[in-house]
C-alpha cells in the first residue's frame, strides 16, 4: 500500500533539514526560494515550529535557527539505548567504594529525575524514590546536568530571573548559579551541601555523549559531615565510574 504524504508536514521536516545542514542562520526568503514556497507560506511554517519550541527567531535579524528542543529530544533517544543497565553495574561498584548510595539522574526538560539508585547494605540511608523530580538548578546530580549545556541552552531553559527556593542552599539568582557551573565545568564534579535536603551533600558527575552534552549525572549522596571530609575522595571516584559509564555506553551506541 502506497504511503500518503503530507505536504505540509513535508515541507516543515525540509525546512528543518536545510538549517540543521548549512552553517549559520536562515532568512525567510531564503526558506521561502529553496522550498519553492512564498514567504508567507513558509512564514506560516516557521511560526508553527517556532511556537512549538523547533525553531528561535533572532529579535534584531528576524533570522531563523535550530532551538535546544533538538539537543533535548536527542537525549531521550540516546537514554533509551540501555543507558540504565549499563549504568547499573558501575553504580554498584561505586556503592561498594565509597559506602554511600549512588544515583542516576537524567534531564527531563527544566528538572531531573530519578531513574536508578543502589543503596549500601548497612548505615542510615538517604533515599530518594524511583522517579523523583527537582529543578536542574538544585542539587549536584542536577546541576552537573546543567553545567554540560550551552550558555545559549542555559538562557533559554532557566531565563536570568530569580531561581525559587529548593533546599537551605539552592542558589536564588542566575548569577550564582553560573558561579557554580564554571566551577563544575573545570573540575569535571560538583559538589553541594543543603541544596536539595537539609543535611545532604552530593557529589555528582556527568555521563556525556560524543559532543559533550550531559546524558545524565551519576551521583552520590549521604549526610554531609560525612561526605564533607572525604569531597576529592568521593569526586574521583564518582568520576572514574562515570567515565566507564560513558566508554560503555558509546561502545553501545556503535553496535
Amino acid at each position: 500500500m502506497k504511503t500518503r504524504v503530507n505536504h505540509s508536514v513535508d515541507k516543515a521536516l525540509t525546512a528543518i533539514i536545510q538549517i540543521a545542514e548549512e552553517p549559520g542562520e536562515w532568512s525567510t526568503s531564503q526558506l521561502a526560494r529553496n522550498l519553492g514556497l512564498s514567504k508567507s507560506a513558509v512564514h506560516y511554517i516557521l511560526g508553527t515550529l517556532k511556537q512549538r519550541g523547533f525553531l528561535r527567531q533572532d529579535e534584531i535579524s528576524h533570522k531563523w535557527r535550530l532551538s535546544t528542543m533538538f539537543v533535548a529530544l536527542g537525549q531521550k533517544v540516546k537514554g533509551r539505548l540501555g543507558i540504565r543497565e549499563i549504568a547499573y553495574p558501575y553504580m554498584k561498584q561505586l556503592v561498594d567504594m565509597t559506602g554511600e548510595a549512588a544515583y542516576l539522574l537524567v534531564p527531563r526538560g527544566r528538572e531531573a529525575v530519578l531513574l536508578e539508585r543502589v543503596e549500601p547494605q548497612s548505615g542510615i540511608q538517604v533515599t530518594m524514590r524511583l522517579g523523583e523530580s527537582a529543578p536542574l538548578y538544585a542539587g549536584a546530580g542536577h546541576k552537573i546536568i546543567l553545567a554540560f549545556m550551552s550558555d545559549d541552552e542555559l538562557f533559554e531553559m532557566l531565563g536570568r530571573g530569580p531561581l525559587p527556593k529548593v533546599g537551605p542552599s539552592s542558589p536564588e539568582t542566575f548569577e550564582a548559579l553560573a558561579r557554580q557551573i564554571e566551577s563544575a565545568r573545570g573540575l569535571g564534579y560538583l559538589y553541594t551541601e543543603d541544596e536539595y535536603i537539609e543535611g545532604i551533600a552530593g557529589v555528582a558527575a556527568p555521563i556525556r555523549d560524543d559532543s559533550g552534552h550531559a546524558l545524565a549525572s551519576l551521583t552520590i549522596a549521604g549526610f554531609k559531615h560525612r561526605l564533607g571530609p572525604r569531597k576529592e575522595e568521593l569526586a574521583d571516584a564518582v568520576l572514574r565510574m562515570s567515565k566507564a559509564v560513558e566508554k560503555a555506553l558509546a561502545i553501545r551506541v556503535k553496535e
